[in-house]
């Protein structure tokens, strides 16, 4: 999980049969992170989260997630302003698992 990262390179890593893969969680808008040629085979929940980040995903494969290939979700603090979540996508496989591309908010603690 990279929560609250910035400028940080995830490449060619290997995640088999994990609970969750990667997570992209608050992270600087201004210098984002990249996840880059990673593969996550069958995880048991989402394959990658996005929660109120914006990282690039360049050419990761999700294979056989349990959940969501990709889930990507808004940030809503209480009393705060929505921290929108907007990955950039190239050359992904996402395999035959769902991908959410919800703009839900989220609660801290949810």
């Amino acid at each position: 999980m990279l929560r609250g990262s910035s400028n940080i390179l995830v490449r060619a890593n290997r995640l088999h049969n994990c609970g969750y893969g990667l997570a992209f969680v608050l992270g600087d808008p201004h210098s984002v992170s990249t996840a880059v040629d990673n593969t996550i085979i069958e995880p048991k929940f989402n394959g990658i989260d996005v929660i109120g980040d914006s990282p690039q995903l360049h050419r990761n494969q999700v294979l056989r997630a349990h959940a969501y290939s990709l889930h990507v979700e808004d940030f809503q603090p209480p009393g705060g302003s929505k921290v929108t979540s907007q990955p950039f996508l190239d050359n992904n496989n996402f395999g035959s698992s769902p991908t959410s591309g919800a703009t839900t908010a989220v609660r801290p603690g949810s």
